[in-house]
C-alpha cells in the first residue's frame, strides 16, 4: 500500500490535538525517524465552539471555518484528513460532501473498535452538544448496540471538568470519570467511550473499561495512510 500523507485539522482544543501527534508518533511502527508518517499539522482553535452551536446559544456555525481549513489541508498536500474532535462529527457529512479527500470518522472508527471488544451496552461520556447531536447513539444503533449516557448531574461535572479544567490547561484529576464509571455499570454498561478528546488527557484507572477515541483515531490514521502499526497502536485497532 502506498504511504498517503495525513492532514491534522486540529486546535479543537489545542491540547487533544498536540496528545493526537504525540500518539502518531507512538502508534507507528518505525526503526528510525525516516520511517515516521508524514503529515501535515493545521490549528485552528479560533473555530467557533461546536458544543454552543448545536445547542442554539448564539455561537456561530463552526462549518465554514472546518471547511476552509480542510481546503487548506488537501491543496497542502494531505490525502487523508483527520479531525481529532468527537463534536465535530455532527458535521461530517456535509464536510465530507465539499472536501477532495478522505475524512475519517472518530465516531465510527470508536464504535467500530467497541464492537469488535463484544461491547453490548456502550456508556457515552462526551459534551452536551454530542450527546443533542446523538452522533454516537446513531453509530452504535446499526451495530446493534445498546448505550447509556450519565445523569445529568454528573454530565454537568463531566462538562465542567471539559470546559473549565482542560480547555483552560487546569489540572484534570479523574475523580469525575471514576464517578461516570461507577454509575455506568449499574446502567449494565460493560465499557464507556471518551467522546470528547479532551477527556483522552485525563488519567483513568481502569483503562480497561474506557474506550478512548482520541487514540482509536491515532489507530486509524496511521492504518489508513498505510503504515504499520506498533504494539501500542494495535491495541486501539
Amino acid at each position: 500500500m502506498d504511504k498517503k500523507i495525513l492532514g491534522v485539522l486540529g486546535g479543537m482544543g489545542p491540547a487533544a490535538s498536540a496528545r493526537f501527534y504525540a500518539m502518531l508518533t507512538e502508534f507507528t511502527k518505525a526503526e528510525r525517524e525516516q520511517e515516521h508518517m508524514e503529515l501535515l499539522l493545521l490549528s485552528v482553535p479560533s473555530t467557533p465552539d461546536r458544543t454552543e452551536h448545536i445547542l442554539g446559544r448564539g455561537e456561530s456555525s463552526p462549518l465554514p471555518a472546518m471547511q476552509k481549513a480542510i481546503f487548506r489541508l488537501a491543496a497542502s498536500g494531505a490525502q487523508v484528513i483527520a479531525v481529532p474532535c468527537n463534536t465535530a462529527e455532527y458535521f461530517l457529512c456535509t464536510l465530507r460532501k465539499s472536501s477532495p479527500v478522505p475524512i475519517l470518522s472518530i465516531v465510527r472508527e470508536s464504535a467500530m473498535l467497541a464492537a469488535k471488544r463484544g461491547v453490548r451496552k456502550l456508556g457515552i461520556l462526551a459534551t452536551e452538544g454530542a450527546l443533542r447531536a446523538g452522533i454516537y447513539q446513531c453509530a452504535l444503533t446499526p451495530l446493534g448496540m445498546d448505550f447509556a449516557l450519565p445523569c445529568a448531574e454528573t454530565q454537568a461535572e463531566i462538562s465542567e471538568l471539559i470546559y473549565s479544567r482542560i480547555k483552560k490547561s487546569l489540572p484534570a484529576e479523574n475523580g469525575v470519570l471514576e464517578k461516570a464509571k461507577s454509575e455506568l455499570r449499574v446502567l449494565g454498561c460493560d465499557a464507556a467511550v471518551l467522546g470528547c478528546t479532551e477527556l483522552s488527557l485525563v488519567k483513568t484507572e481502569d483503562e480497561s473499561f474506557f474506550i478512548d477515541s482520541l487514540a482509536v483515531l491515532a489507530a486509524a490514521s496511521v492504518r489508513a495512510c498505510g503504515y504499520p502499526l506498533s504494539e501500542v497502536g494495535k491495541a486501539f485497532t
